[in-house]
């Protein structure tokens, strides 16, 4: 079976989050049964610049082959010789609002009779959504393509569900339940001794008001100790990040805040194995690779009630507080901080485990393989109805 994934950015890409971790991700658990073939930019997330390490032409990776174009040559023209190149049996589209590969792609799909599964990525969730008057428009335009019998929807969340039945023509024996996987394929680092009266505390994410840095930073005004904040993710946003900037600067003398840029995918296990407490008080996560890949490398979690997941404060592994409730998050920060090394490496022991115990990789392969090669039978047949 040869699957060819249509994506806005790919891997050496650092900066577009967490969808790149998820087709890598599944690329990994099935490269030995399927073949896959991913198109994607040739350059990062709010750069121009084309990346310096690949090659014209596909570029072969342990789990997957990669052509990389620039925005010009996305367009319908080239899909489609892609498609009479690779011969798929299956088409992955990674946005439901990246015009530039999806209406292509969906176009190629309706005229060379391919199934299509889309995966939205988050982009319905409600904080992602709301008063985006140019999204609703974008849809009608196109709800011909969208409602099509050949296309097919995946979702993550019963936030997603509801969404795409509210904003999309989809019945909803279209619509498929598949989880998203993080990374998986790093051994993460040993983990840093937590010191009393002491607190590392890590925000890696996109710098954008989504993922609401500026809240972490108001909330550290009330925390006591020895406190450093360290600031990972690509600076999406100018103007959000200036105004970051005006609240770091009004922070109490104990609390010490750097900026460290942004990671490559392959150290982000390193960067949280060296903090105590991930502070992530998000307003929207679809899923949030961010929030497993910190319990992965044994770091508790201090998250918003508006992530899937609420089950780490029940396993021992984190707190979640609704986006009102500061005394919350500032209490258990300054509890934080009196921890020893005995008590933190209790809860800290608990992470990895929680996350691998609630992902059942092997029940994920299955449900992926299972679902492509369903889709596979409609090639040619359903899919110019």
């Amino acid at each position: 079976m040869r699957v060819l994934v249509f994506a806005g950015f790919y891997y050496p890409a650092k900066n577009a989050g967490g969808p790149v971790v998820s087709i890598d991700a599944i690329c990994t658990l099935l490269h030995e049964r399927i073949e896959f073939y991913v198109v994607a930019l040739d350059h990062d997330l709010g750069s121009k610049r084309r990346f310096q390490d690949i090659k014209p032409g596909w570029n072969k990776r342990d789990n997957c082959s990669v052509l990389y174009l620039s925005e010009q040559d996305m367009n319908e023209k080239t899909f489609a010789r892609l498609i009479g190149e690779i011969n798929p049996d299956l088409l992955y589209l990674q946005s439901l609002f990246d015009y530039k590969t999806v209406i292509p792609a969906l176009k190629c799909s309706r005229d060379q009779g391919l199934p299509v599964l889309l995966a939205p990525r988050g982009q319905l969730c409600r904080n992602a959504f709301r008063k985006k008057i140019r999204k609703f428009a974008y849809l009608l335009f196109y709800r011909g393509l969208f409602s099509r019998s050949n296309v097919f929807y995946q979702y993550t969340s019963d936030e997603e569900f509801t969404a795409f039945l509210r904003y999309l023509p989809v019945n909803r024996d279209r619509i498929i339940e598949l989880a998203n996987i993080p990374n998986i394929k790093v051994e993460p680092p040993k983990k840093s001794p937590k010191v009393s009266g002491q607190l590392k505390v890590v925000f890696l994410s996109r710098i954008h008001n989504k993922k609401n840095l500026i809240g972490a930073i108001k909330l550290l005004h009330h925390v006591k100790g020895e406190v450093v904040f360290n600031i990972f993710g690509s600076l999406e946003d100018e103007g959000y990040w200036s105004r970051c900037l005006e609240e770091i600067s009004k922070l109490p003398p104990n609390i010490t805040v750097e900026y460290q840029g942004s990671v490559d995918y392959d150290s982000v296990f390193s960067v949280f194995s060296r903090h105590d407490v991930f502070l992530f008080p998000t307003y929207s996560e679809n899923y949030g690779h961010v929030i497993a890949e910190s319990l992965l490398s044994g770091c508790p979690v201090l998250l918003s009630d508006q992530t899937p997941w609420s089950g780490v404060t029940d396993a021992g592994v984190g707190w979640v507080y609704s986006l009102d409730d500061n005394d919350g998050f500032v209490n258990t920060l300054n509890e934080l901080v009196l921890w020893g090394a005995e008590e933190y490496h209790t809860m800290s022991a608990l992470c990895s485990n929680f996350v691998l115990d609630r992902l059942n990789i092997e029940t994920l392969s299955k449900q992926y393989y299972e679902c492509f090669e369903k889709l596979q039978t409609l090639k040619n047949t359903d899919a110019k109805m």
